[in-house]
């Protein structure tokens, strides 16, 4: 029902639906009620889509509870559907700067940085949302840069994610993008060579796998992550021999460190390096199902591709089956 518009809006905003949600996130467990609980984070996900001051999930004390309902989800590392379930409702969540303090301070972000050597393409690519919109905040960017090895962990990432699966590597150049905004955070030697090295290679890979019938969302993926890559990788500075611990990226003329909040990968028509700009995560617009019967996805794409570590998903059933039958079907 929340998939409606008008009704997931209505629904957000009736304490006779968002309380007894509430309640049972806090009484039930995953391991007693499994389905039970999915459900209920994934009904709250969708609720979290509608971001309108009646929405009472974003109330200042609901929003603080969520997330300390959530961060025991994020523990149950063995079951796969929780943690997706909890990354998209993260994801909702840490639009709101208190929410995104709150996360700070129970440390999931710390979490979320620790999924992202999970093996599961569609958790790490809700993980990646959700730490988009965590590394735009200047305070928890910090935070994130300090405590954790995020950016060894990005570079990693997209040195290992499938070029055919451009929504996931652009979503992690966007973190990316995000965590280089404060020109004062120094980065390892190391890890700038290791960024370097994958966004390098970004417009080969892309070319290699790109074909004539992919899907609009596809192509668009693509072209963002291209533009992106591009940006990012003309701020990289050179790492000299003998660096320090720590080198720092390069502020274009013009640029002033962070500012305003333009869509990732937009192009302002430039010959030369844009300002950095603040990725946006990408949106997660509510979904049907919930528990076993929810399919992990990209965005709008419900169809995963049914070959074995492929991470490839699509629109429609057709499209699906057309791109196993092209990519796959030798291989079988």
């Amino acid at each position: 029902i929340a998939i409606s518009p008008t009704a997931g809006a209505t629904l957000a905003s009736s304490s006779a639906v968002v309380d007894p949600l509430l309640d049972m996130l806090g009484a039930k467990k995953i391991g007693e009620s499994e389905e039970l609980v999915l459900n209920v984070v994934a009904a709250v996900t969708n609720l979290l889509f509608y971001d309108v001051p009646s929405n009472l999930l974003f109330q200042d004390e609901n929003k603080q509870l969520l997330c300390r309902l959530l961060r025991p989800l994020l523990l149950e590392s063995y079951n796969v559907e929780a943690l997706v379930e909890t990354a998209r409702a993260l994801g909702n969540l840490s639009r709101h700067a208190d929410a995104r303090r709150c996360m700070a301070g129970l440390r999931i972000d710390e979490i979320l940085v620790i999924l992202l050597d999970h093996d599961d393409a569609g958790l790490v690519f809700y993980v990646c949302g959700a730490l988009v919109n965590v590394a735009a905040d200047p305070d928890c960017n910090v935070r994130l840069m300090n405590s954790s090895p995020i950016v060894q962990k990005l570079g990693k990432l997209l040195s290992e994610a499938p070029p055919d699966d451009p929504a996931l590597r652009l979503v992690a150049v966007k973190v990316l993008t995000n965590l280089s905004l404060d020109p004062s955070i120094g980065w390892t030697p190391t890890d700038v060579e290791a960024v370097r090295s994958v966004l390098e290679q970004m417009p080969a890979d892309c070319e290699e796998v790109a074909m004539e019938d992919d899907d609009e969302q596809t192509i668009s993926d693509r072209n963002q992550l291209l533009n992106l890559s591009q940006e990012l990788l003309l701020r990289l500075p050179q790492v000299e021999p003998g660096a320090g611990e720590e080198v720092h990226l390069s502020v274009p003329s013009g640029g002033g460190g962070r500012r305003g909040a333009a869509a990732a990968g937009e192009d302002d028509g430039s010959p030369v390096s844009p300002p950095p700009k603040k990725a946006d995560a990408p949106s997660d617009r509510p979904r049907t199902g919930g528990g076993a019967a929810a399919a992990a996805h990209h965005g709008s794409h419900d169809w995963a591709c049914r070959y074995p570590g492929c991470t490839r998903r699509f629109a429609s059933e057709a499209k699906m089956l057309a791109h196993m039958e092209r990519r796959h079907a030798a291989k079988a």
